[in-house]
């Protein structure tokens, strides 16, 4: 986003920025361009700006400037509304900043950025968004590590579009999607009953991962549970970030369907094992890919390190067991509070998401294993898949 916004200061001086976001399939800014026309022409010289600057091999600045002098500085290169936003965003103090000339950014992870990293990139659309009682422009565009990448997502949406699944939801009245989350219809509300199975519901309000270890005693006692019972669906209701609540795919949490499976320690490795088997066989249902990802969790709290390699090495074995393929991939420890296996959709644009999983949660129970699973992962990313994959299967919900 930098270099996009130093190309279109560049071309463009009387602009004003004012704050860019990242999505799942690429990067965009909202800029207030005033009188000037941003077109399809406009956009590419912007894009060859930005190449220009590349070939210049410009140099990216990490530095640490307290939030009122970032301010000052954007407010000196004519960039008021800028420095609002950094004033709404952030709280006093130092702020990490990635800089380009007049340029700066938040950027709390410190970032060595070569420009010959940056050439796979592409400029995709421009729109106009409301503001007050006038409009900015929001410059939408992405960026892959590896030209070959580009090219694949770039003849993907060409031919699908982005989120394909939002006009078809809203087309067959299954929901309806705001600048920030969307809204069930009776009829999406009604696939959404057809895919909840029933069961003996708990419903656990947990916000931390400290409330959900003591969330499973609490239902342990509660249900009376004995080992190697299910206790049935118990969905962990959680706030959505902002970011979580555009599209489908996004919304991994509201609707997820989660059972939960307390086992003797004794027997966790054969309970393991049969619900990777049962999952596995439910992946040809909901058209899942059947390959498994296993989150190899970083960041990890000292005190929990040893039972979640303990639990990490389980689930392993597990899928060596089963002669089941799978990956690492690295995720944050605020993700999950134990490692999970995941079986993966694939959207219309060639974007893989995590869907049905088996796991190891971690709790205070003594002599007590939970296995979490799910067979679908998500409700709404299943829909999603089905939107865009296999209307067939979709109509049998409707």
């Amino acid at each position: 986003m930098l270099l996009l916004t130093k190309a279109v200061l560049d071309l463009f001086p009387k602009a004003k920025l004012f704050r860019g976001g990242v999505t799942d399939y690429g990067y965009y800014y909202d800029i207030d361009f005033g009188s000037q026309n941003i077109d399809q022409h406009a956009l590419k010289q912007i894009e060859e700006r930005m190449s220009l600057l590349i070939f210049e091999a410009v140099e990216f600045k990490n530095v640490e400037m307290l939030r009122e002098n970032a301010m000052s500085l954007l407010v000196h290169n004519g960039q008021r509304f800028r420095a609002d936003m950094i004033a709404q965003d952030y709280s006093p103090g130092v702020i990490p900043f990635l800089q380009l000339g007049g340029c700066l950014e938040p950027c709390f992870d410190e970032i060595d950025v070569s420009p010959s990293e940056l050439k796979n990139f592409k400029l995709t659309s421009v729109e106009k968004i409301n503001f007050k009682k006038s409009y900015l422009v929001r410059v939408w565009g992405t960026a892959f590590s590896e030209g070959k990448y580009l090219k694949k997502f770039l003849k993907s949406s060409s031919r699908l579009g982005l989120n394909s699944h939002r006009p078809l939801a809203e087309e067959l009245e299954l929901c309806v999607f705001g600048e920030e989350q969307h809204y069930w219809l009776p009829r999406g509300d009604q696939v959404l009953r057809q895919l909840d199975l029933g069961g003996e519901s708990v419903r656990l309000n947990a916000f931390s991962e400290e409330e959900v270890v003591d969330g499973f005693v609490e239902i342990y006692n509660m249900m009376r549970i004995k080992p190697n019972q299910l206790a049935g669906e118990v969905r962990l209701c959680r706030d959505l970030e902002e970011w979580q609540q555009v599209g489908l795919w996004r919304s991994n949490y509201y609707y997820a369907d989660r059972t939960f499976l307390f086992v003797d320690k004794q027997q966790i490795t054969e309970s393991v094992i049969s619900s990777l088997q049962f999952i596995a066989e439910k992946c040809n249902m909901s058209g899942s890919e059947c390959c498994w990802i296993v989150s190899d969790l970083r960041d990890v709290p000292p005190k929990q390190h040893k039972i979640r390699s303990e639990y990490c090495k389980i689930l392993v074995e597990a899928l060596d067991s089963c002669g089941y393929k799978y990956t690492f991939e690295e995720s944050s420890s605020a993700e999950s509070i134990g490692p999970r296996a995941y079986l993966t959709y694939t959207d219309a644009v060639g974007k893989r998401w995590k869907g049905p999983f088996v796991g190891l949660e971690l709790s205070k129970l003594k002599n007590i294993a939970i296995i979490s699973r799910s067979v679908y992962g998500s409700y709404e990313r299943y829909i999603a898949y089905l939107l865009e994959n296999d209307k067939e299967r979709l109509n049998r919900f409707l």
